[in-house]
């Protein structure tokens, strides 16, 4: 009896893995996020991992040259454009210039807390699941660590095409269609880091939700990226 009380509580103690550093998660996310995910899911720990995606969107931010940001919102105007309004583009450009550093903070952590969100929605309120909502946070911070990245690999392709609206996308598989199109516009917003963030995302699900297998998990949160890139195509600028 002793000894097979022995066996289970080490037993215990290997089904329950231990979260790694910070720098080695980051290396999991991408190579092993399986392994990270079931870490996570006993140790929730998601600041560490929100900070490094605000991080890497301030460093995208800083070298963006604020040249570029300027000749962008000067383009919206019409070739005759008055002084006047070349100085109210100009004027307007201050206090967006604070927006967008604004943005780059609040705004993943708003996604991070939404996706969370949904994803208790669902697993949790709709299929029964218990799971809490610090464990389904913490794999959310840490899966947008490769939305974040991918804003730094994108960076030198807008750097060299001079445009801010530059993207690794499924329209540049479409290279044929119009740029002021509906289909374009939603081609563009598929953003391949996107994807890959909500099959991460899905994974997750898998691992938190043992039930749920990884196939059906990524499949529901692919089609919720594609959906609200679908809505969201109709009210994006031609």
């Amino acid at each position: 009896m002793t000894e097979t009380r022995g066996r289970t509580s080490v037993d215990h103690v290997e089904a329950e893995p231990t979260l790694p550093s910070l720098p080695t998660r980051i290396v999991q996310v991408f190579l092993a996020p399986a392994k990270l995910f079931d870490a996570l899911a006993v140790t929730p720990r998601w600041i560490g991992a929100a900070l490094v995606v605000v991080g890497l969107g301030l460093v995208v931010q800083a070298l963006i040259p604020v040249e570029l940001i300027r000749e962008m919102a000067l383009s919206g105007l019409p070739p005759d454009a008055t002084p006047e309004q070349v100085a109210a583009v100009e004027q307007f450009m201050g206090a967006t210039n604070v927006i967008r550093w604004v943005a780059t903070v609040i705004v993943p952590i708003l996604l991070m807390l939404f996706v969370s969100g949904f994803i208790l929605l669902i697993w949790n309120a709709v299929l029964g699941g218990e799971q809490k909502f610090a464990a389904v946070l913490a794999c959310t911070a840490h899966s947008y660590i490769v939305w974040a990245f991918g804003g730094l690999v994108t960076l030198p392709l807008l750097l060299a095409r001079q445009d801010l609206r530059t993207t690794f996308s499924l329209h540049l598989l479409t290279p044929f269609l119009e740029t002021s199109s509906y289909l374009y516009r939603f081609l563009a917003g598929l953003n391949l880091f996107g994807i890959w963030t909500m099959i991460l995302l899905g994974i997750a699900v898998s691992r938190l939700y043992p039930k749920v297998s990884a196939g059906n998990a990524c499949t529901v949160m692919v089609m919720a990226y594609v959906i609200m890139k679908a809505i969201s195509a109709i009210f994006a600028p031609a």
